[in-house]
């Protein structure tokens, strides 16, 4: 399912809240909500997890502040 949120919405909210395979559309980016990817199953979605940049298609390295804003790494270890 796809959720598109405002900034405000986003950061009340976390990850977790999300179910697998879900996407979140905030701003240019979606995240992928991921739990499981076939061979490995975890309680939280901050390990399997994507963001994406609308703009131009491309998945961002997981770094914070480098690749995905940081307000991105706080909704998905929520």
């Amino acid at each position: 399912m796809l959720y598109k949120l405002t900034r405000k919405e986003f950061k009340k909210r976390g990850a977790s809240e999300f179910q697998d395979k879900d996407f979140v559309e905030v701003g240019k980016y979606w995240i992928h909500i991921r739990y499981t990817d076939g061979e490995k199953s975890y309680d939280i979605p901050a390990l399997l997890s994507k963001v994406e940049d609308i703009t131009n298609n491309k998945f961002l390295d997981c770094t914070p502040g480098i690749g995905w804003p940081y307000y991105i790494s706080d909704f998905i270890s929520r």
